[in-house]
């Protein structure tokens, strides 16, 4: 792996012609965009990721960027090693600094501006303060040529109302100005509702549906993205296991799903393939008459290959289907 990445390669001049003719796109060829992360993070383009609170969206998006700025694989994707510039307007510094130490994002190819609580990216000459954020940001893009540029989060990077349809496009474009020739991932928060709190009251909390939409604000933020991601606790009481998901693509197949355990609360894997012959043969160490039923069966999976028994159940169905069922 290079210890300095090459700079973006700049195709956005010739894209920003908006007029062409059939004979012109028919003899015209452009380098295809490719990935930073294989099939998820297009090198040019807005990626949206969304999740409810306590689903580890910072910890894991600092490992993306961890994982592009050294080329390291991302959960099993490819990566293009890339130099990264992450930006934290969620969190005051003093308050991130332990998890980030702890995660020890150690290589000089990322950068991290600390910019709580926020900025206002699209009006970037407004205010004192926002204007000598947004040029600083526009000079170090410009000196590093950053493949990959994280917002954590969107609530801190604008002043527009979320719900307006129109808003999305005015922030991805001026994302788009700021840093050119970079693709732009971009952290949000799922919206939050009413639940029961037990005590015979509602509390607010983050939303607890699981489809594409549940995210804060107008469905036009995915709609605009070149890429979205959905981030799922799930599995485990414990938080133990979170689940990423592609819930839209302009630019490839959406990948399956993701599994992925959580240790420290900062550090990221995920669990080995399980084979259908590993199942077999798991299946044939695990007496029958220490399981009396299917979901008994699950739980000794999970014990035997250390996965949730959700996941275990899910490896079993696929299993029955795909080879034979289980009496």
């Amino acid at each position: 792996m290079a210890d300095e990445p090459s700079p973006p390669t700049a195709v956005l001049p010739l894209t920003q012609k908006v007029f062409w003719s059939g004979t012109e796109i028919a003899s015209t060829s452009f380098p295809e965009i490719g990935f930073l992360v294989d099939k998820i993070v297009a090198k040019v383009g807005v990626v949206l990721l969304y999740g409810k609170y306590g689903s580890y969206k910072t910890p894991l998006t600092i490992h993306l960027a961890h994982c592009v700025a050294t080329g390291a694989p991302f959960l099993g994707l490819a990566t293009q090693q890339a130099r990264v510039l992450y930006i934290e307007g969620d969190t005051p510094m003093l308050g991130i600094w332990p998890r980030l130490q702890t995660m020890n994002p150690n290589t000089a190819n990322i950068d991290f501006a600390f910019i709580h609580p926020g900025m206002n990216v699209v009006s970037p000459t407004t205010g004192a303060r926002n204007s000598a954020i947004c040029s600083a940001l526009a000079a170090q893009h410009a000196e590093k040529h950053y493949g990959l540029v994280v917002i954590d989060s969107l609530r801190t990077s604008h002043h527009m109302p979320d719900k307006d349809s129109e808003v999305p496009s005015i922030v991805y474009g001026a994302f788009a100005e700021l840093f050119p020739f970079a693709s732009v991932l971009i952290v949000h928060h799922d919206r939050k509702t009413k639940v029961p709190d037990g005590r015979g009251g509602r509390r607010f909390e983050p939303d607890e549906e699981t489809d594409n939409e549940s995210f804060s604000g107008s469905q036009a933020w995915i709609d605009r993205a070149t890429t979205s991601l959905k981030l799922r606790r799930g599995f485990s009481s414990d938080r133990e296991w979170i689940s990423l998901a592609q819930s839209k693509s302009q630019v490839g197949t959406q990948i399956e799903p993701i599994q992925i355990h959580v240790t420290d609360g900062c550090h990221f894997s995920i669990p080995r393939d399980i084979s259908d012959p590993d199942l077999s043969a798991a299946l044939s160490t695990i007496a029958r008459h220490t399981w009396r039923n299917k979901n008994d069966l699950d739980r000794l999976l999970a014990t035997h290959f250390s996965i949730p028994a959700k996941l275990a159940r899910a490896r079993r169905i696929e299993y029955e289907s795909n080879v034979s069922p289980i009496r």
